[in-house]
């Protein structure tokens, strides 16, 4: 009888922190779209503004407040918004380098194209039924 009361209790409190732990994530994708919106009009304003993130950082910042998949041409061109000027490459390299470490994830995303996107907690099994279920609900 008590074993069931805390079997209930811990499903609960698991649950509960799972929703946490999205609001989390959604919380924090919202602040990075945020940033990123910031330093863009601020750059179309032509107010300088030092760049007071590494590339990197800048780079991690996109892929967070992207839904979905990104291609490196994106990120190349949210980082151009944002002030950052010619480092085509150097993004290229710093995401392959990022997903090689495990801070991104390089995969395909449901259209077929090849992108990055945030890691989560949710493993490639995970994502891909995700996918699946994403392409019978749009037709494909």
């Amino acid at each position: 009888m008590a074993s069931e009361l805390y079997g209930e209790a811990l499903k609960k409190a698991q649950q509960e922190l799972a929703d946490c732990d999205a609001a989390v994530d959604e919380l924090e994708r919202k602040r990075a779209k945020l940033r990123q919106t910031i330093v863009s009009l601020q750059s179309l304003m032509g107010v300088q503004v030092e760049q007071d993130q590494s590339l990197t950082d800048a780079i991690l910042m996109t892929i967070r407040a992207t839904p979905g998949y990104s291609r490196c041409s994106d990120v190349v061109r949210r980082l151009h918004d944002m002030g950052y000027r010619g480092h085509g490459r150097s993004v290229a390299t710093i995401l392959s380098r990022l997903a090689k470490t495990g801070q991104i994830v390089h995969d395909t995303s449901p259209d077929h194209a090849t992108g990055y996107t945030w890691r989560t907690d949710t493993t490639k099994g995970e994502r891909l039924e995700a996918k699946k279920t994403l392409a019978k609900k749009s037709g494909k």
